[in-house]
């Protein structure tokens, strides 16, 4: 099986008159077009063992228990997902329960799976999570459904608040002079090198690759090896054709370009429908020749390993120098050199 596309829908559609929040997925059941849930070995009990709570789906059947009825006797796995879909958001706490799935008329075994939703992003993980449990239990795997959910749950205002909090000390917090060196400053960039992983964090903890679970890697690939490069006016990112910053679609585009994602997943991931290859490979030509379509607000350097902007771009890939980085002068690059090639 596999997500052809994921879409948000809000107002006025064709699949209900009474729901205008709806998440629409495109669902390709590839070999279990031919294999319902009665002609999988088990599913039933396992479906049952993980999910319990979907004992108060009613489905067609119109009572309590009318769901496990139905994957007993025999449903689609499209099917399946939208109701796994809805249960994920009810134990959420978000109070959702309509879903439609319908076959593409014209493509044998690719359905439309339609639900709602009350935030649109936790929506769309929805149908992903639904997506990778029923797969699970398909395979006889134990889905993490209670992390799924904890992840699913929205954020209350005091969540929001607090987030917003702990950012706010993050940047303020002062890393002593001892944990990083600060090798250059001036009114557009400062140039710090971490000496700890609290340093990293600190000057680069907007940075897809920092930070968090890299930890393990820090003697070996990054203490005093790499310049973190802080734009000290950053500009706001470039927004590309599928709604997302040009910089994560070089990144997405760049992984099918290396044959690492599928023309489908990098479609998926971005939530846009390029129309075929050609112009998938056309797009990301035109944005990734253009720097102004990186993340470049911050950048880490060493002049052995490269150049990597804020989504974990590797510049060197695109023929991009240090120099061409804003606001890095000649005398700049001189002095990161010179510490980052020092012998200890």
């Amino acid at each position: 099986m596999k997500i052809k596309s994921i879409k948000v829908i809000d107002g006025k559609n064709k699949w209900s008159e009474s729901k205008d929040k709806l998440i629409h997925m495109v669902l390709d059941l590839g070999e279990f077009e031919e294999k319902p849930s009665n002609k999988i070995e088990g599913f039933y009990e396992r479906i049952k063992e993980h999910l319990p709570s979907l004992q108060s789906h009613r489905c067609s059947e119109g009572k309590a228990g009318g769901f496990f009825k139905r994957i007993k006797e025999g449903t689609w796995m499209g099917h399946i997902i939208e109701h796994v879909a809805l249960e994920l958001q009810t134990l959420a706490g978000m109070d959702t329960g309509w879903g439609r799935t319908r076959g593409v008329k014209g493509q044998k075994g690719v359905y439309n799976v339609v639900f709602n939703y009350v935030d649109k992003d936790k929506g769309r993980l929805a149908a992903r999570e639904a997506f990778n449990v029923v797969n699970d239990i398909i395979d006889n795997k134990n889905p993490q459904i209670d992390n799924i959910v904890k992840k699913l749950k929205p954020k209350t205002k005091l969540q929001e608040s607090i987030r917003k909090v702990l950012k706010e000390e993050l940047n303020e917090v002062r890393v002593p002079r001892s944990e990083r060196v600060e090798l250059y400053k001036d009114d557009n960039i400062i140039v710090v090198v971490p000496l700890t992983h609290r340093a990293l964090q600190k000057y680069a903890h907007q940075c897809q690759w920092c930070i968090n679970d890299d930890i393990h890697e820090w003697e070996d690939y990054h203490k005093g090896k790499h310049a973190v490069i802080i734009q000290r006016n950053p500009k706001k990112p470039k927004i590309g054709i599928t709604g997302n910053p040009t910089a994560s679609e070089i990144f997405l585009l760049a992984k099918w370009d290396n044959n690492q994602s599928s023309f489908e997943d990098v479609c998926q991931m971005l939530d846009y429908e390029f129309r075929n290859d050609r112009t998938m490979s056309d797009y990301y030509v035109t944005i990734s020749n253009d720097i102004n379509n990186f993340a470049t607000n911050i950048v880490y350097y060493s002049p052995e390993t490269g150049i990597y902007d804020q989504e974990d771009n590797f510049l060197w890939n695109f023929n991009i120098e240090i120099n061409d980085i804003p606001n890095v002068k000649p005398k700049v690059i001189e002095i990161m050199d010179d510490y980052l090639t020092e012998e200890e």
